[in-house]
This record gives C-alpha cells, sequence and structure tokens, in this order.
C-alpha cells in the first residue's frame, strides 16, 4: 500500500513537472516571439532614424548653402543701393545749388511766380536728399559698414547748435523752444550720430506741434536709473566713469506738446517708412526712415531709443547713451 502512494506520488510529481516544463517553454517561445518583435521594432525605427538624419543633413547643407546666397544678395543689394544714392546724390546736390543761386537773385531778377515754382523745386530736392542720405545710412549700418568717430565732446554745446538751426522753423510756427542742462555736459561717443539722432527727434516734434512748444532735457543718469546694476569688475569706460561713480550714462530727451500717438500705431513707431497718421491721413512731408534710423544709430552707440505717448497731447521720445562709448578691439 505505502508502495503505490508513493509511485502515485511520484507519478503527480512527474506529472506537474512535465506541465511546469511545457508552460516554461511556450512562455519562453512567447517572449522570444516579443522579443523578436521588438528587435524589428527598434531596426525598423532605427532605419527610420538614419533616414531622417539624412535628410536632416541634405536640408542643413541646402539651408546653409540658400543662406550664404541670401547674405551675397543682401551685400549686392545694400552695395547697389550706397552706389545708386550717390550717383543721385551729386546731381541732386547740384539742382539744390543752382536753385538757391537764382531763389537768392545772383543770376538776375524773377517774378513771385518764379520764386514760388523753385522753392517747390528746392524743397522737393531737399526732401529726396533727405531720403537718399537716410537710405545711405541705413544701408551702411545694416551692412555693418557704419565706421564711428568715438571722441570726447560737449554735448550741451551740440544741443544748442542743433536748437539755433531750427530757430527759423520754430519761428515760423510760433513754438517755444526750452532747454534743461548743464553749462557743459561732456560725453564720450560718436558726435556726429549723436547730433543726428537729435535732429530728427526735434524735427518731428516742431513738424507735429502746431500749438505750445518743444523741452530738450540732458542730464547724467546712474546706472540703475537706467535699469543697469552697477558693474565694478568692467573696465573703465564700460558701464562705468570711474571707480566709486556711477553716473554711467547721459539722456536726452525731447518732448512736445504736439499731436500725440495713438496705442495702436506706437508699435509701428520704430518700423521702416512708419509715418504718424494726424487726422485720419498720413502727412506728405518726411521719408518715414528718420525714427528707424535713429533708433539703429543709438543702438550703434551702445544705447536706447524709447517713446511715450498721448493722442492729443503730445510725446516724449528719450534716448540714453553711455557716458563713454568705447570702440571695439
Amino acid at each position: 500500500m505505502k508502495l503505490l502512494e508513493t509511485v502515485s506520488s511520484q507519478i503527480a510529481i512527474a506529472v506537474e513537472n512535465a506541465r511546469l516544463y511545457e508552460e516554461t517553454v511556450n512562455h519562453a517561445e512567447i517572449m522570444e516571439d516579443r522579443v523578436r518583435e521588438r528587435t524589428a521594432e527598434l531596426n525598423e525605427s532605427q532605419r527610420a532614424l538614419m533616414n531622417l538624419f539624412e535628410d536632416l543633413n541634405i536640408k542643413s547643407d541646402e539651408l546653409q548653402k540658400a543662406n550664404l546666397r541670401l547674405q551675397e544678395l543682401d551685400q549686392l543689394k545694400s552695395m547697389f543701393i550706397a552706389s545708386m544714392s550717390h550717383e543721385l546724390r551729386t546731381p541732386l546736390n547740384s539742382i539744390i545749388g543752382f536753385t538757391g543761386i537764382i531763389l537768392q537773385g545772383m543770376s538776375g531778377k524773377i517774378t513771385e511766380e518764379q520764386r514760388k515754382q523753385l522753392s517747390m523745386v528746392q524743397s522737393s530736392g531737399r526732401h529726396l536728399l533727405a531720403l537718399i542720405n537716410d537710405v545711405i545710412d541705413i544701408s551702411k549700418i545694416e551692412a555693418g559698414k557704419v565706421e564711428l568717430s568715438i571722441k570726447e565732446f560737449d554735448l550741451s554745446g551740440v544741443i544748442r547748435s542743433v536748437k539755433d538751426s531750427f530757430d527759423p522753423a520754430l519761428a515760423e510756427k510760433g513754438l517755444k523752444l526750452s532747454i534743461e542742462m548743464p553749462e557743459k555736459l561732456g560725453i564720450k561717443s560718436d558726435e556726429r550720430r549723436t547730433k543726428q539722432v537729435l535732429m530728427n527727434l526735434l524735427s518731428n516734434a516742431i513738424k507735429f506741434t502746431d500749438q505750445g512748444g518743444v523741452r530738450i532735457t540732458a542730464q547724467r543718469v546712474k546706472s540703475w536709473e537706467f535699469g543697469v546694476p552697477p558693474t565694478p569688475s568692467l573696465p573703465l569706460g564700460v558701464g562705468r566713469v570711474r571707480e566709486g561713480v556711477s553716473e554711467d550714462f547721459i539722456q536726452i530727451s525731447v518732448k512736445d506738446t504736439g499731436v500725440g500717438i495713438k496705442k495702436e500705431d506706437m508699435v509701428y513707431l520704430f518700423e521702416p517708412f512708419y509715418k504718424i497718421p494726424v487726422g485720419g491721413r498720413f502727412l506728405q512731408e518726411g521719408t518715414g526712415l528718420g525714427l528707424y534710423l535713429s533708433k539703429k544709430v543709438v543702438d550703434l552707440l551702445g544705447g536706447r531709443l524709447e517713446a511715450e505717448s498721448e493722442y492729443g497731447k503730445g510725446s516724449r521720445f528719450v534716448f540714453t547713451l553711455p557716458l563713454m562709448r568705447v570702440e571695439s578691439p
């Protein structure tokens, strides 16, 4: 009896082992199938990635070639614009000059009607010359060919000189111009470019102001007032004048009591060929390049140009320059 029980137990164990073995074999086969499937999927993904990588390399090469071509075309465009502008400027200066001679009566008397017509020719010539000069400057800036003349100069003297040149325009419109600045205000930057920006801003202020006046202020501002933290570790002339002195920038403001600018138009203010709409129409006077060029110049000088305006009440343009602009090595 015990023998039968032992044999029965051994048979049961053998049957269970056989069942477990069969399950193990089946499970192994299933796992092998899954591994083969995953391996095939991974191989397919790898091939797809390799194809994608090759396509990306081809596209990258094409983009590089296209970018180089665009750079070449951009340089050619700038060279063409500059060349054509110079060719136009030479005869235009002659037209303006000889028109002025005739208007002064140096070549004989002229009638009032002739004077009126010649004045229109001279005005249009100056307008076109201003446009050509702006285009030349912009093409140089965009081509990276602007040469700055960095030197120390008296900004107060420059402001007074600009004011004097606009006295006739101010008198013609009956506007007052007030200036608030130190007697002398030294700065190290490009004098001609600084004057160019100031003249553009003052010209716009007078153009769009019929009543009231214009106010110019110039002052030193501390670095933290300008939104720049003190940087004592920087070399002399970059962010500071000397150790312990934080009056690092000069801020020039041109404020008018003119028509002002609508909020929706402010975003386009420094775009090329933008003209401020007045009374639902765009003024024909001006090139539409003055503010765009001014911002480019101020950026070039290491500063920034900003504007704020209230429609119907006037505008305020502020440009801030480093007290000492250091030339790139």
